[in-house]
């Protein structure tokens, strides 16, 4: 996981710009009279996200589109604020903002593909008056979007938020791999997380890590890129040259990102003598 900036966007002013565009004047009306409520609900979510404690707001039920969620909002006004307001609405140059906001377009969750959508960190059919709060919404694949799905938030489902996540979860090593010396060779990755974070951001790392399947998509991305080792091997005169070739993709990566997938594949293979110097 990539951490990001805060996306700099002041939510009353969004508020205003997304709810401008409503033509039914009683909707309108009922979002003008649930502002404040709306908008203290977004400070108290800046308090919980660095705090790891997001999963302490109630959900609303599932389905039932005409539940009263806010003064007399219900849940399909909220959602139809990110519907027809900022999706194809006047909120629209926030969007398109927030998915170009990744560097090089690659998903923050997985590292793995191109960004494809905005995921909401609490969904918006169990958390909809935060379908349009720009922290709330994280530029990612369709495949981790997916797999994230639309839940209850809970302790033991809570993943990795990248606008704030402590510092040091970039600076710490948590991902892990080893290579198999099997045909062909296989590289598992595994969790092994320092006592240095703490336990909040150590559950949320696993959970990340299991609900995204991530050692199952970064074990299919490694075996393309080992593919393409083996074939610098072939230009490179013996097993010095290997290893330090190896040490150099390892060192460059970590540097990058210590915790991305590449990272981990090139310090196993490092590691795996049997790999470089046969």
């Amino acid at each position: 996981m990539r951490t990001l900036p805060r996306p700099a966007i002041d939510p009353a002013i969004f508020f205003d710009t997304c709810t401008s565009g409503i033509t039914d004047p009683a909707v309108k009306q009922h979002f003008a009279q649930a502002r404040q409520t709306i908008l203290d609900f977004a400070q108290v979510y800046l308090q919980k996200a660095p705090a790891s404690t997001l999963h302490e707001f109630l959900p609303c039920s599932h389905g039932e589109s005409q539940q009263i969620i806010v003064g007399a909002l219900t849940k399909g006004d909220l959602n139809g604020l990110y519907s027809n307001q900022m999706v194809k609405g006047p909120g629209r140059s926030v969007y398109d903002d927030l998915m170009t906001s990744v560097p090089l377009n690659k998903c923050p969750y997985c590292g793995l593909s191109q960004v494809a959508t905005l995921d909401h960190v609490l969904s918006k059919s169990r958390y909809p008056v935060f379908s349009t709060l720009p922290d709330n919404l994280v530029p990612t694949c369709g495949e981790c979007n997916h797999s994230k799905g639309g839940g209850v938030a809970t302790v033991e489902n809570t993943g990795l938020h990248p606008y704030f996540e402590p510092a040091d979860l970039s600076t710490t090593s948590w991902l892990h791999a080893t290579a198999q010396d099997t045909m062909p060779v296989v590289v598992s990755f595994f969790l092994d997380i320092p006592d240095v974070l703490p336990p909040p951001i150590r559950q949320k790392i696993t959970n990340h890590f299991r609900d995204l399947e991530l050692a199952r998509r970064y074990s299919v991305e490694a075996a393309s890129e080992l593919a393409s080792i083996q074939e610098v091997f072939r230009l490179l005169p013996g097993p010095a040259a290997r290893h330090a070739y190896l040490q150099n993709l390892a060192t460059a990566e970590s540097r990058l990102n210590m915790n991305s997938w590449k990272a981990a594949t090139y310090r196993a293979l490092e590691d795996a003598d049997w790999f470089w110097s046969a």
